[in-house]
This record gives structure tokens, C-alpha cells and sequence, in this order.
């Protein structure tokens, strides 16, 4: 194993890894990244909208529903469609920044704790 001492940082309470935040509470996402999505404009264009899509969601673990809650912007990504921002955009725009500003953290994995996995399968025939 190599390591370089300048990327090195010992004895830490928080590191910054990927745009996430981790300390002993969990994973949140890095506060600058969030600022900077905060202060994105709106798009004007499909290239600005897929860029902002992409931003928002690499965070979306954070929240839920992240397809139901940008169902009208993605709809706009279509190359069948006009690029015409509604009011349903503008709205998941916003709704979609708060969310992401107010996203909580996710906790570390305890593998001592109690587990329940559900999951929901249908047979493909």
C-alpha cells in the first residue's frame, strides 16, 4: 500500500469524501455542495436542467421519492418535447431544493443492531 502524507488526515472528527460528509453520526452531504445547488437558477435549457438533475440526484438517497418528486422536469429531458417550464417545474425546482437543504444524515451501519430487509419481487415470465 502506498500513501501520499499530503492527502493523509489522522485523528479527524469529520473527512470529506465525495461530496459527503462523514463523521460518527453518519453520511450527510458536503454543506458547499449544498450551497452551490441552492444558488443554481433556474434552467433555461435541457443541458442546464440535466445538469442540475444530475446534481440533486446523486443526493437523493438523502430523501425519498426523488423520481415522483421531478417527474415533470425529467419529462422535459424527452427529445420529442419542447422545452417549456411550467409551473409544476418551478415548483419541483423548489421542492427539491429544500429537500435537499433539510436532508438528514443516514447513519452508519450496525451490524448488531436488528435488520429487517424487504423487498418486493415479481416473477418475469
Amino acid at each position: 500500500m502506498t500513501l501520499k502524507l499530503e492527502k493523509c488526515k489522522i485523528k479527524c472528527d469529520r473527512v470529506s469524501y465525495f461530496g459527503h460528509s462523514i463523521d460518527a453520526k453518519g453520511i450527510s452531504p458536503k454543506e458547499e455542495l449544498i450551497d452551490t445547488i441552492l444558488k443554481i437558477a433556474k434552467p433555461e435549457n435541457k443541458d442546464q436542467l440535466r445538469s442540475f438533475l444530475g446534481m440533486t440526484e446523486y443526493y437523493s438517497k438523502f430523501g425519498d421519492e426523488y423520481s415522483d418528486r421531478t417527474k415533470n422536469m425529467r419529462s422535459l429531458m424527452k427529445k420529442s418535447t419542447k422545452y417549456v417550464w411550467s409551473e409544476e417545474c418551478k415548483e419541483e425546482f423548489r421542492q427539491i431544493k429544500v429537500a435537499i437543504n433539510k436532508a438528514p444524515t443516514l447513519g452508519m451501519f450496525d451490524c448488531k443492531a436488528k435488520t429487517i430487509i424487504s423487498v418486493c419481487a415479481r416473477r418475469l415470465v
